[in-house]
């Protein structure tokens, strides 16, 4: 049935009910319905007039709505007495109690990016305080609709004054227009609309480079960490070099010595400040035996050795075609100034960050997604951020958060986003992760998000995880999860009174994230006898 033009379900499971009490109505969501067991058999065909049937509905108690103030609140005010009457919500007044913002409000900054999921006439309109004010986050198994999701996000953002950054993670959103400028790191055949940047290793630090090298504990740590110090410090004091390399083997310390010393912050700090191609020359070179007098002593062929194949690692690495973006440079953009003219462009609103072509090999992939948050990170502790908020969009977060690199002598921990999620939001830096695997993501950074926007899940530890993070989403509406079409979605968070059923609105340009098209790549295959 409709009521002004909107549907009324009028008994079915999952419908929203209003029950009235004195003071209050009291919303709640139709879980169950049921017959008594004596009256199975009557909504079996009869000849002539059926007989009566009195079905029996299990309803889950939501929110409070004052009749008089109309003032929405969690939890229930008072209980409705047995007798007291129920009512099929209607779309407008699930809005008015979740306190969206209304189509024809047009004084307030709200994002259109989905309808209620029993009446696609009525539109869920989202303030980005609702959405992004505690962080984000966008959860579903693949072919929920997460990817159009956050391409409905991003068109919407791209028509307000906002200022995103999206981490492409599969260079999926590479058909996003109007407003999204495209930025790729070591493409080889990129889309023409994106323009190619690199990122440095000078822009990584010391501990994210022996992430990429790992050197063995005892053995080769300790003379990969003196050559890098050696390198820094040759900068600073390039008298001391010979051919960009200092010889230690019998020579004077004093020197040496005494321009460290001049130089300590620098030297020991994390920047990797230095020329990494002479990294696998200057490690040979601090391979020498131990001495206590004023020289150095002898080349140690023993720990040569030990070293030749952390030197052929780096030497291979530093070299590779794949790990050009990173050790070679030359005079292409830098992401990060890249980054700096699009915060400086009042016309530029989403910047996308293609990681598509980085190289998966030496966790390169992951260590230039953290060096981007802890960029992030660091200019909002500076307040760069103040006058115009960031959001940043991490898809498949679960790529890069909870992740370590490394062994039990030098574990190297990928944090920058784990950080953002905790303390980000003062400094006008928020978080919106997306994910189909909720379980491997820590519990602790689901929990700082405010809103989840959570599409079909399937498996039992992910709604668990989902249940227990968001506080807002139990049992009985973690239930609807399993059985979601493609693009409808439970919006919860601390800001809504009740988890709130909704279907996205097709994006634009929709994400390429189709599969194989196995009709026409294998149609033409001979047949196999």
């Amino acid at each position: 049935m409709t009521l002004h033009g909107a549907r009324i379900g009028a008994g079915e499971v999952g419908e929203f009910v209003c029950i009235e009490t004195q003071q209050h109505a009291i919303l709640g969501r139709i879980n169950q319905i049921k017959l008594p067991d004596r009256e199975r058999l009557s909504v079996e065909p009869h000849m002539g007039k059926p007989p009566q049937s009195h079905p029996l509905g299990l309803v889950q108690l939501l929110c409070s709505m004052s009749l008089s103030s109309g003032e929405v609140s969690t939890g229930i005010s008072s209980f409705p007495r047995i007798g007291a009457s129920v009512f099929s919500a209607h779309p407008d007044l699930l809005c008015k109690i979740a306190e969206f913002a209304k189509a024809d409000d047009e004084d307030v900054l709200a994002l259109s990016i989905a309808t209620l999921a029993r009446d696609d006439k009525t539109p869920v309109k989202l303030t980005p305080e609702k959405l992004f004010g505690r962080h984000a986050a966008i959860l579903g198994a693949t072919g929920g609709g997460k990817s159009w999701t956050i391409a409905r996000i991003i068109e919407s953002l791209a028509k307000s004054n906002a200022k995103v950054i999206l981490i492409d993670a599969t260079g999926e959103y590479h058909t996003a227009r109007n407003g999204v400028r495209h930025l790729h790191l070591g493409a080889d055949q990129p889309p023409l609309s994106s323009e190619e940047v690199v990122l440095p290793y000078q822009a990584m630090s010391i501990h994210d480079l022996f992430a990429m090298f790992r050197p063995s504990g005892q053995s080769q740590a300790p003379k990969l960490r003196a050559a890098m110090k050696t390198l820094k410090l040759l900068k600073l004091e390039n008298s001391l070099a010979v051919n960009g390399l200092f010889v230690k083997a019998n020579q004077s310390k004093s020197l040496f010595n005494a321009a460290y010393v001049k130089h300590i912050v620098a030297v020991d700090a994390d920047e990797a400040d230095f020329d990494i191609n002479k990294l696998p020359q200057q490690i040979e070179h601090e391979c020498i035996a131990l001495n206590n007098s004023g020289n150095w002593g002898n080349v140690n062929g023993n720990e040569q050795s030990y070293c030749s194949s952390l030197i052929a690692r780096i030497a291979s690495m530093v070299s590779a075609p794949e790990f050009a973006c990173i050790f070679k440079p030359g005079a292409k953009k830098s992401l990060f100034a890249a980054m700096a003219e699009f915060f400086a462009d009042k016309d530029n609103r989403v910047l996308r960050v293609s990681l598509r072509d980085v190289a998966f090999a030496s966790n390169a992939r992951e260590i230039v997604a953290n060096t981007i948050g802890k960029h992030l990170l660091t200019a909002a502790r500076t307040g760069c951020f103040q006058a115009k908020p960031v959001v940043v969009i991490l898809d498949e977060a679960h790529n890069f958060i909870n992740k370590s690199i490394g062994d039990e002598f030098s574990r190297h921990y990928l944090d920058s986003y784990e950080l953002i999620a905790r303390e980000g939001r003062k400094f006008c830096l928020n978080l919106c992760l997306a994910t189909q695997r909720p379980r491997d993501l820590p519990e602790a950074v689901l929990s700082q998000m405010g809103t989840m926007i959570v599409h079909r899940l399937t498996n039992n530890n992910d709604r668990e995880l989902v249940e227990k993070a968001s506080g807002d989403i139990d049992r009985s509406a973690a239930g609807f999860l399993p059985t979601l079409a493609p693009g409808e979605a439970i919006l919860v968070g601390t800001d809504f009174a009740f988890p709130v059923s909704v279907k996205i609105i097709p994006p634009v340009s929709p994400p390429d994230s189709r599969g194989p098209n196995y009709q026409k790549l294998w149609a033409a295959s001979s047949t196999i006898t």
